[in-house]
């Protein structure tokens, strides 16, 4: 899998990976070390707990990493979610569980794709 097929799979966007990291192989160093970040643990740890300071942290955090690397399916519902989360819980807690589960989706495929490219370097 190339780079640009990761992204494709990812929900990512290669060119603007290729623009910050400048060549493939800087974004084949640079994504695989998503694998091994813990922020999405604590979004989902300060979710199961109900902490708005928790959640509202973790997914500026993830917004922040996911934008870095051009997963910009990720980052666009990261980013929703930490709006809502920005002044507290929010009032509508059934538009922001279905924006937390579309996070879910977006991390889970974003890992998936970075996963397979990792095991086949």
């Amino acid at each position: 899998m190339t780079p640009e097929e990761l992204y494709q799979q990812a929900g990512g966007d290669y060119a603007e990976a290729k623009m910050r990291l400048m060549n493939d192989s800087m974004i084949s160093r640079f994504v695989v070390k998503f694998l091994d970040d813990p922020t999405f643990a604590q979004l989902k740890e300060g979710w199961d707990a109900q902490d708005a300071g928790v959640i509202g942290t973790a997914s500026h955090t993830l917004k922040g990493v996911a934008g870095n690397l051009a997963l910009s399916t990720l980052y666009q519902s990261s980013m929703e979610l930490c709006e809502m989360y920005r002044n507290g819980a929010p009032d509508d807690l059934d538009l922001a569980k279905a924006t937390y589960e579309r996070v879910c989706a977006d991390h889970e495929r974003a890992f998936a794709a970075i996963s397979a490219f990792r095991d086949q370097q």
